[in-house]
């Protein structure tokens, strides 16, 4: 890319991974986008190995958040949430497990609705002790319980490598669980 030209201008979409820390939240996520001239951004609502979300939507400065989006032409359709690892909706082994996992994740859908954010990532999860048709099953059907009462929000499943038992691997499993998801146009691959 030459120098006098910016991601904006070529039309391209380049972002990554900013913090999403205490006491500036959101606004310290975006102006870290900013400093690097990135039009998009992910992040996570709290620590990704947890679902503790230790704060209230207020210390979140919303309307300034999206100010500095609108000044430096991010569309707030660009800044994409990532799940926590510890999610496992495909664990049809334990119930109290996926039960758990689904309503976390309405709770997050929700925070996401508030903020006005749209896409939230998910790694799909591990199989566990069940065989693999069984736990894409049931990550379809979490995904299912997940988006029936919520509005705007998409979910974007994560290829996995396919350490241990995960599932998501290939865009075979990947179509298994699409397949059988009912609001599609509210579900997709990244």
């Amino acid at each position: 890319m030459s120098e006098d030209k910016t991601n904006k201008e070529y039309n391209l979409i380049i972002g990554r991974h900013c913090p999403f820390e205490k006491p500036n939240y959101l606004l310290g996520a975006v102006k870290e986008a900013v400093s690097y001239d990135a039009n998009a951004l992910m992040i996570y609502l709290g620590a990704p190995q947890n679902t503790r979300r230790r704060f209230a939507l207020t210390e979140l400065k919303i309307p300034e958040f999206k100010k500095i989006l609108t000044k430096n032409k991010i569309d707030i359709d660009n800044v994409i949430v990532h799940g926590p690892y510890v999610l496992n909706m495909a664990n049809a082994a334990r119930e109290d497990i996926f039960l758990w996992s689904v309503e976390f994740l309405k709770k997050e859908i929700s925070r996401m609705e508030k903020i006005g954010l749209k896409t939230i990532v998910l790694h799909p999860g591990s199989r566990v002790d069940t065989p693999v048709e069984e736990a894409l099953s049931q990550l379809a059907k979490g995904i299912n319980l997940t988006l029936e009462n919520t509005s705007t929000v998409r979910i974007a499943l994560e290829t996995m490598c396919g350490r241990g038992s995960e599932i998501g691997i290939n865009f075979e499993q990947l179509k298994y669980i699409m397949d059988r998801v009912e609001q599609k146009e509210r579900v997709g691959v990244c």
